[in-house]
């Protein structure tokens, strides 16, 4: 309770400033009058794209907005009804413009919300990348898991259940989130993250930035993502798929154990195995103990 209290105090009153960053001044327009909310939100913007900058190299500077909705229907009105029903936040590349809901509505706390951010301003500052456009969208939405550190321990399970299941979704029907079914959608965002892990694994921390860096050397519309993968890679996409398979058995391959109602099912024979043996030393010490005082009986008889 007080932390929903605390939410609606940061959230309930309009206000908007302007500062600069490295892809261009923001304007931040959010329902807060709260000068710690305000100050907080501009240095993690400042922030993050600072580190974008450094990680993927720079971008051609324009001006773009981050606005946050007060209510349901000031987001669909923001964003033009284009968001997906369960989505909280969208990033509108052309119009420079990122659009969330308040946590105080969308029932998400502060750290979920600045998650959320730093996965949206991914969005719109590669976007500005040339030919970034040619991604598909499990490394898109890859690449903005990894930067906002959401790759939950709850999709790690779901990828092992999915595994075990023989329901993984293949690379090549992600590249089009809008083509999945909606109980897809989340796994498919968990397996784009394990995608883009699964690069830096095989092939090195500097993979992305050399295919970022290929996408700008080349003419817009020369060239195709699979083109640019091989030619920084030296694989395939199909080579990449086998080794993105190996890659979810060897790291989430027995997570679908710590899910609580298959932990029941895997500790609880553990617990009855080791009660069984338990039971059956300590009965073992009993029946000697009473050996030991019958023969110390006879044994007095006898003397």
């Amino acid at each position: 309770m007080k932390k929903i209290l605390t939410l609606m105090l940061l959230f309930t009153l309009g206000s908007g400033i302007t500062f600069p960053t490295k892809m261009g001044n923001c304007s931040l327009q959010f329902v807060s009058n709260n000068k710690d909310a305000i100050a907080d939100l501009r240095d993690l913007i400042t922030r993050q794209i600072r580190l974008m900058s450094g990680e993927y190299g720079t971008v051609v500077k324009r001006d773009f907005e981050v606005l946050v909705a007060a209510s349901d229907q000031e987001f669909n009105k923001m964003t033009r009804g284009m968001a997906p029903e369960w989505s909280i936040a969208v990033a509108q590349s052309r119009r420079n413009r990122i659009t969330l809901l308040s946590p105080a509505i969308s029932d998400v706390g502060l750290a979920r919300f600045r998650q959320v951010l730093i996965h949206e301003l991914n969005h719109l500052y590669l976007h500005r990348i040339p030919n970034f456009g040619i991604s598909p969208a499990w490394y898109i939405e890859g690449l903005a898991m990894r930067e906002s550190g959401e790759m939950s321990l709850v999709q790690k399970v779901k990828i092992s259940r999915a595994r075990w299941s023989r329901k993984l979704i293949p690379l090549n029907k992600m590249n089009s989130m809008g083509a999945l079914r909606n109980w897809e959608v989340n796994q498919a965002y968990g397996q784009s993250a394990a995608a883009v892990y699964a690069m830096l694994y095989y092939y090195g921390e500097t993979v992305h930035r050399e295919i970022l860096d290929s996408m700008r050397s080349k003419a817009k519309g020369s060239v195709t993502f699979a083109d640019l993968f091989k030619q920084v890679t030296g694989d395939d996409l199909l080579d990449f798929q086998e080794k993105y398979d190996r890659y979810i058995k060897d790291n989430y391959d027995w997570m679908f154990l710590l899910q609580t109602s298959n932990l029941v099912f895997v500790v609880l024979p553990v617990i009855l195995v080791a009660g069984y043996y338990f039971m059956r030393r300590r009965n073992r010490k009993k029946v000697r103990l009473w050996e030991i005082e019958e023969e110390l009986e006879d044994l007095y008889r006898d003397t």
